[in-house]
């Protein structure tokens, strides 16, 4: 199974590389913070029982890399990269998850609530 690191997809992304990132965590979760750009399917539980089907529902472009995002970069990703790998697409798993590139500095945006800021844009906001 492939990984990417934070550093690396932190730089893909900054460069302006075609991806497609799939966060499968649960609502809830992502309600909290969302790396930009990333598409949602709260897929986390069937992917955590191994469940063939979490993504075959999931229509994934087939020019880009996709890369999985849940909270630690653990089960859920991993599963849902080798479900996404098995189709015939380049995948990859966010080593860390969202902990680890929310460690990192880099910034996340908050659920649609707050529309399209980020965090730090948004908890400064919220302490004026």
């Amino acid at each position: 199974m492939n990984t990417i690191s934070v550093e690396t997809l932190h730089a893909w992304l900054e460069e302006g590389r075609a991806l497609t990132l799939l966060d499968v965590r649960q609502t809830g979760e992502r309600a909290e913070g969302a790396i930009a750009g990333s598409v949602h399917l709260d897929a986390y539980d069937a992917l955590q029982a191994h469940d063939p089907a979490a993504l075959a529902a999931l229509s994934l472009p087939t020019d880009r890399p996709v890369v999985t995002i849940c909270t630690a970069g653990k089960v859920a990703s991993q599963v849902a990269t080798e479900q996404i790998a098995a189709r015939g697409l380049q995948a990859f798993s966010l080593e860390g998850g969202v902990r680890a590139w929310r460690a990192s500095g880099y910034p996340l945006q908050l659920d649609s609530l707050n529309g399209d800021r980020t965090e730090c844009e948004s908890r400064t906001q919220e302490n004026l």
